[in-house]
């Protein structure tokens, strides 16, 4: 049991942290644009960074709900 209360954590963790790379990525981005370099596809960047944040969001929310500490 708690093997399995470690890949569950691990989990959680994992869905979470990439969310708030993409999250801070994001907020540079966006609020920062003096520190972009002139040659990025700024939206081509944001696209990216907001489907990665959405797609872990929908991964977590699964995981929790299929493996969740109810289950």
């Amino acid at each position: 049991m708690v093997h399995s209360t470690q890949i569950y954590n691990a989990m959680v963790k994992r869905y979470e942290a990439e969310m708030a790379d993409a999250e801070a990525k994001l907020n540079i981005l966006i609020y920062s644009p003096q520190l972009l370099p002139e040659h990025l596809d700024i939206t081509g960047e944001i696209d990216k960074l907001l489907h990665k944040y959405v797609e872990c969001g929908e991964k977590l929310a699964t995981f929790k709900r299929k493996y969740g500490k109810s289950n």
